[in-house]
């Protein structure tokens, strides 16, 4: 499946679950998930498209983490982030 050419249809439901380099990042993915999610559902819903998109095309591609993330941070950005929110973004998912 090419991402950006369906954007719209990439079903982040059918992804397959985001896998973290240790649990150190999983517990700190979880507890930002958990604190914002009742007030910033958006950066919640695009921190995890755009993982799950970037996990796809490194696993599915053999693309490198930053090839992935070049290639989708725009085309997972539905909600429109700011550059602070994609920053932020950047930083939970690193």
């Amino acid at each position: 499946m090419s991402i950006e050419e369906n954007k719209n249809d990439f079903n982040i439901q059918l992804a397959p679950e985001l896998l973290f380099k240790d649990i150190y990042c999983a517990r700190r993915y979880a507890r930002i998930v958990e604190v914002n999610k009742d007030k910033n559902q958006d950066i919640i819903n695009f921190l995890e498209r755009w993982g799950k998109a970037m996990q796809y095309l490194i696993e599915v591609e053999g693309i490198s983490v930053a090839e992935s993330a070049d290639a989708t941070q725009f085309t997972c950005d539905l909600e429109g982030m700011s550059g602070m929110t994609f920053g932020l973004a950047v930083k939970t998912l690193c």
